[in-house]
C-alpha cells in the first residue's frame, strides 16, 4: 500500500469511529473494526447465502416489495458510509451465513426515526420496508457500480 492510501484509510475509520459513537452504535463499529481493512473496503463476492439465517433469498435479501430482515442482529461486517437527509446511517453489511455484500438501514434505527416502516416478524426479528422509506436495497457491488451516492430520502405515504 502506499503511504496516501494508508492515510485516507485511517482518515476514514477516524470519521466512521466518530460518527459510530455519536449515533450510538460504537459496539457494533468496534466489533466490525477487528476485521481487515482490505475486507472492509472491498466488495463481497460470491452467491448470498444463509437461508433462513437472514442471507439473500427467504432471509434478508429476498426479492419483491416486501419488507426485508434488517434487525442487525442477523448482520455482521456492518460498515458505516454515511448518513441520510433524515439522519439514518446508511450501511454496508453482510447477513449472518451469507457472503454478499448488500447496502441498507438497520431496523434499530429505524425504528427511531419511521417506526411505521418497522415490523416485527414471527421469528422475533426486525424487518424493514424499504419502499416505505423510499430507499433501494442492493447489492454492494450495485450501489458501486451506479456511483456509490447516498440515496435521498423520499419517505411513501401508506
Amino acid at each position: 500500500m502506499e503511504c496516501d492510501e494508508i492515510r485516507r484509510i485511517i482518515s476514514r475509520r477516524n470519521m466512521l469511529r466518530q460518527a459510530a459513537a455519536a449515533s450510538g452504535l460504537a459496539a457494533i463499529f468496534k466489533a466490525t473494526e477487528t476485521s481487515s481493512s482490505a475486507q472492509q473496503a472491498a466488495p463481497q463476492g460470491g452467491r448470498g447465502g444463509g437461508g433462513m439465517r437472514g442471507g439473500g433469498g427467504r432471509g434478508g435479501g429476498g426479492r419483491g416489495g416486501g419488507a426485508r430482515r434488517s434487525d442487525m442482529r442477523l448482520k455482521h461486517d456492518i460498515l458505516l458510509l454515511g448518513r441520510l437527509d433524515d439522519g439514518l446511517g446508511y450501511y454496508r453489511f453482510v447477513y449472518n451465513g451469507g457472503r454478499t455484500a448488500y447496502v441498507g438501514v438497520m431496523a434499530q434505527e429505524v425504528q427511531t426515526v419511521t417506526p411505521e416502516a418497522v415490523t416485527l416478524g414471527s421469528d422475533g426479528y426486525m424487518r424493514v420496508s424499504y419502499d416505505r422509506l423510499g430507499l433501494p436495497f442492493e447489492t454492494y457491488e450495485q450501489w458501486v457500480a451506479t456511483g456509490a451516492h447516498l440515496p435521498s430520502v423520499k419517505p411513501v405515504a401508506h
